[in-house]
């Protein structure tokens, strides 16, 4: 109910991409029916955001760059770019390659997936390994990871937004997590840096759906956080 009166307003706010009943000859009755059909469109199609809050401005997520300008700035940021498809080519697959993926980082690597959630300092191509190979491996039996849009790319930084689809592990259940995502690379284009924004409660909550009784791998430190 709450939504639909939401949307009532949104449409006297925003005239549903620009269209007006003034354009056409219609009765009050009807052009309040009409208002209310439109209306519950939207809600239906509430997902594609036609309804939603706007979305960030990916820009937002990257700092201010001091470098090489003119043409050695346009070589730089291709490179970066073509590195980003790279990795995320690397970041699907049936199963993930994570010997490709530990060889991305560079050494000194710092890891936030999610970002501020989990934080991992690179020990090593090894250590990469077995960390990617504990999440991806033995959770999931498949994993696509998509970019939704352009690549914003600024210096060394880049940014964007993607879905991953998970297929999970024995119950072949799938569920899909959105997100930004932003890189940062070092002067050989190995990653720096990785900050996944996410909202970590609902990857959890579809995780668990997707497992069996019994079988969820955070079942015991989601329980001891709440118990704090």
């Amino acid at each position: 109910h709450h939504l639909f009166e939401d949307c009532h307003k949104q449409w006297y706010q925003r005239r549903v991409r620009g269209f007006s009943f003034e354009e056409v000859s219609l009765s009050k009755k009807e052009e309040e029916m009409m208002k209310r059909v439109l209306c519950v469109l939207l809600v239906v199609f509430f997902s594609a955001g036609l309804c939603d809050e706007p979305t960030p401005d990916i820009k937002t997520f990257l700092q201010e760059y001091k470098g090489p300008k003119g043409d050695d700035l346009k070589k730089i940021e291709a490179i970066v770019e073509e590195s980003v498809h790279k990795f995320v080519e690397n970041v699907s697959g049936f199963p993930i390659t994570c010997l490709k993926i530990a060889k991305s980082f560079s050494d000194d690597a710092v890891i936030e997936v999610p970002a501020g959630y989990n934080v991992i300092n690179n020990r090593g191509e090894r250590f990469l390994f077995r960390a990617c190979e504990a999440f991806f491996l033995e959770n999931f039996e498949q994993v696509h990871t998509y970019i939704d849009g352009d690549v914003i790319v600024n210096g060394y930084q880049a940014a964007f937004k993607r879905t991953i689809l998970f297929l999970v592990k024995d119950s072949r259940c799938r569920f899909v997590n959105h997100g930004y995502t932003t890189l940062t690379f070092d002067k050989n284009y190995k990653i720096r840096q990785v900050k996944d924004f996410t909202d970590v409660n609902d990857y959890l909550v579809n995780l668990k759906k997707c497992s069996f009784p019994g079988t969820f791998p955070y079942e015991e430190s989601t329980k001891a956080k709440d118990e704090l």
